[in-house]
């Protein structure tokens, strides 16, 4: 019983001694859209990237005086190759109001469907190097963010799909994401405010231009890095007037 109260006490002090550090981290300055960088219930990246100390700081969310003061869920404290339900089910028994989690190389199905069905406040989804070819999940309603690194999985109708299961989405990001039907899936996203891509191969500008003005009116933030991009000035007009919203356009 005094061996119990100790690991009490110690866990208590390592939740806070956690808290405090995470929080002198933080860095004053805002995003584009005056966003905070580092949010008070995000790991900030110099602890997320130490697995101990990451899975340190999940499992003592129940500790301390500020219980439940992490609400994200970084890639590294899922350990590649062990079991990802197990994990994942841990990580969201000590954090149930998670806001965000990241997961590299797993398949997207299998963990979306554990993740989706208990994760019912996430709101960003972060996938590395995962496996898209067969996501068909229900995502909670309040998932508006998205970031595809390196997935594969995407080509032909895969992207369509990954368009009809996530429907709310309001920020997608792509990076190093061979695919092709983006102007195809756009017609399934009426809500995406923000939309970028990173060596993503992109077949016709012009068209994922005329895409995003026909059916993403709320449109804030575009940014198509084409090896060899070619629009045409009355897709410009068109994008201009289709989407009110706009305040960034970056082409490479």
């Amino acid at each position: 019983l005094a061996f119990r109260e100790c690991s009490h006490a110690c866990a208590d002090a390592v939740s806070g001694a956690f808290r405090q550090c995470n929080a002198a981290l933080r860095k004053p300055p805002r995003g584009y859209y005056g966003e905070a960088i580092f949010p008070s219930d995000r790991l900030h990246p110099s602890l997320a990237r130490r697995r101990a100390v990451a899975r340190l700081c999940v499992v003592s969310q129940s500790y301390g005086v500020n219980t439940q003061w992490l609400r994200d869920i970084p890639e590294d404290v899922f350990v590649f190759k062990h079991d990802i339900r197990r994990d994942l089910t841990a990580a969201l028994d000590h954090i149930p109001l998670v806001r965000s989690v990241s997961l590299r190389n797993q398949s997207g199905a299998d963990a979306l469907e554990l993740l989706f069905s208990r994760a019912l406040h996430l709101e960003s989804l972060s996938l590395n190097n995962c496996n898209m070819a067969s996501i068909t999940p229900s995502p909670p309603p309040t998932l508006q963010k998205l970031v595809l690194t390196g997935c594969f999985g995407l080509g032909g109708e895969g992207i369509v799909n990954v368009a009809k299961a996530f429907p709310r989405l309001e920020h997608l990001v792509m990076s190093w994401c061979d695919c092709d039907g983006i102007s195809t899936a756009l017609r399934h996203w009426p809500h995406m405010a923000h939309f970028e891509n990173d060596r993503w191969l992109i077949t016709d500008t012009d068209a994922t231009f005329l895409a995003v003005a026909e059916n993403c009116p709320k449109m804030r933030h575009l940014r198509l890095m084409d090896d060899e991009p070619k629009v045409l000035p009355g897709s410009i007009v068109r994008l201009a007037h289709g989407c009110p919203s706009l305040r960034h356009v970056e082409l490479p």
